[in-house]
């Protein structure tokens, strides 16, 4: 790190080769973050009754699926605490590998009516996403490939779901 005088009572720190700026004026101190957070791993879960037409903890309207995956992942950054993870696009393809859908820009991943209950196997997703720090620096585009499947009833859920990862690479 190194410091030059600007004028009387202000002194300007740089830090070199870094992602961070700092300077100190009399009303303060400002860092600014220019580094995005790290991410090592995806974590996907899915909710009770997610692409199950069973009631009453499957689909309010097995014709409208609207119950959506939760996707996290292992996650740090120098500055935030809690970075956040935001999908950029995602895939499914059927098992022909026909596109079925596309969506951009949207946070939630439902199941297809046309694919509930046992067929909801039979789809792949590929979703492309990236972490986000609160100063909206991002991370390097991770693209996660997984199936949903069907999984055995428990105590707290007669429908539960299990996420089957393929593959979680960082590109």
């Amino acid at each position: 790190m190194r410091a030059r005088d600007l004028a009387p009572g202000i002194l300007s720190l740089h830090t070199i080769q870094s992602g961070y700026d700092a300077f100190s004026r009399r009303d303060g101190v400002r860092v600014v973050d220019t580094v995005g957070p790290t991410v090592t791993d995806t974590v996907l879960t899915a909710p009770c009754g997610w692409g199950s037409s069973a009631a009453p903890e499957g689909e309010d309207n097995p014709l409208i699926p609207k119950k959506c995956l939760q996707l996290s992942g292992a996650m740090s950054d120098v500055c935030t605490a809690q970075p956040q993870a935001r999908i950029v696009e995602w895939y499914v393809y059927d098992d022909a590998y026909n596109l079925v859908d596309y969506q951009k820009n949207n946070q939630c991943i439902h199941a297809y009516a046309s694919h509930l209950d046992q067929h909801i196997e039979e789809l792949t997703y590929h979703v492309y996403w990236r972490a986000l720090d609160d100063w909206s620096n991002t991370s390097a585009l991770r693209l996660v490939k997984f199936r949903v499947l069907p999984a055995a009833a428990a105590a707290t859920c007669s429908v539960p779901r299990s996420v089957s990862e393929i593959s979680d690479v960082s590109l």
